[in-house]
């Protein structure tokens, strides 16, 4: 009897659980909640936690002398794509369409460089909640996003091999990865496009609420910080999001986040018209060549282990952006070989 009374409470939690673990239902949630969280907000959340890292380990987060240009390709992006009109329209209108697709969604390419990217019924009811909640589409969030944000573009001092991007648009790239894999100008500015892709995916706000979803929500609705002001809900996710804010930088990206990031890159790099988007494939190949399961590899060094921990799956990652360059026509490969590599 007593185990007859267990079986239908047991069902149910395994149901739940399935719906958590094996469908978007969490990343749904997720998104829904960032979309209450102001674009302000991002900004201060990620100069906190630049603030923190370099608090916790001044030696490892010391800025140093940009003699890769770093700066000035970051820059140069930005001008060409985030502040270029038709330019910041055509990426977000990617970046809002892969907000929430799998991996699988980016093996397809049209004509003109841009992702084609197979929807799916959950998508598309998300797409429906974010219009709804938000008042405006999500293309629309994305330039808001670009546009508000503190882009900012340095080179920091640091034994690991690694590049991050924080919330507000700070990406750092450590100069053990520039001198020891001597990349190009279009393969530095393939770097900083799949970084800035993380930022405007909000793919580190996204993965810090997913550690404890739940219980932040619980949280926010019933926030108090104590002081006189009446803080809304999503103002009460970003000040709890604030208090985990030195994790940001250690973050661990997942596959579908790095897929997305790969495809905003090449997208930031076809429609700024500076850079050659292969870029992005040669850049892959190199760090794949560097982790020693590539051919002609390197050894793999302890040093490489800030890139594996936060950036996954480079290896499949690499064959989707030959899909995506051999899906273009031959006008268009022939246009985009003479821009920089």
């Amino acid at each position: 009897l007593f185990l007859k009374h267990q079986v239908l409470p047991l069902a149910i939690l395994s149901t739940i659980l399935a719906l958590w673990f094996l469908t978007p239902i969490s990343n749904f949630i997720t998104s829904l909640v960032l979309l209450s969280v102001p674009i302000t907000s991002d900004v201060q959340l990620g100069l906190e936690s630049w603030h923190a890292m370099q608090q916790k380990e001044p030696h490892k987060y010391q800025v140093t002398y940009d003699r890769w240009g770093v700066e000035s390709i970051g820059y140069d992006i930005v001008n060409s794509v985030i502040f270029n009109g038709p330019n910041i329209n055509r990426l977000c209108d990617s970046i809002a369409r892969t907000s929430l697709s799998s991996s699988e969604s980016f093996t397809t390419t049209s004509s003109n460089g841009s992702s084609h990217h197979h929807g799916s019924f959950f998508n598309s009811a998300f797409q429906v909640l974010v219009n709804a909640i938000s008042g405006h589409d999500a293309v629309e969030q994305c330039k808001q996003q670009a546009l508000q944000y503190n882009w900012s573009f340095q080179v920091i001092q640091s034994q690991n091999i690694n590049a991050f991007a924080l919330p507000g648009g700070i990406i750092r790239v450590t100069d053990s990865l520039l001198k020891t894999l001597h990349l190009s100008k279009g393969e530095i500015a393939a770097l900083l496009g799949h970084e800035m892709s993380h930022v405007l995916h909000r793919h580190g706000q996204s993965q810090l609420l997913k550690k404890n979803l739940l219980q932040t929500i619980l949280k926010a609705v019933f926030y108090d910080d104590g002081d006189d002001e009446e803080e809304n809900f999503g103002e009460a996710v970003s000040e709890l999001m604030v208090r985990s804010a030195s994790f940001l930088g250690q973050m661990k990206f997942s596959r579908t986040n790095e897929y997305q990031a790969d495809s905003g890159a090449w997208d930031i790099l076809f429609h700024g018209g500076v850079y050659n988007p292969q870029s992005v494939q040669r850049l892959l190949e190199k760090l794949y060549s560097l982790e020693g399961k590539g051919k002609g590899s390197l050894s793999s060094s302890s040093y490489m282990s800030g890139w594996d921990k936060t950036h996954p799956g480079t290896g499949d990652r690499i064959e989707v952006l030959k899909q995506k360059w051999n899906g273009l026509s031959w006008k268009d490969q022939r246009r985009l070989q003479v821009l920089l590599s």
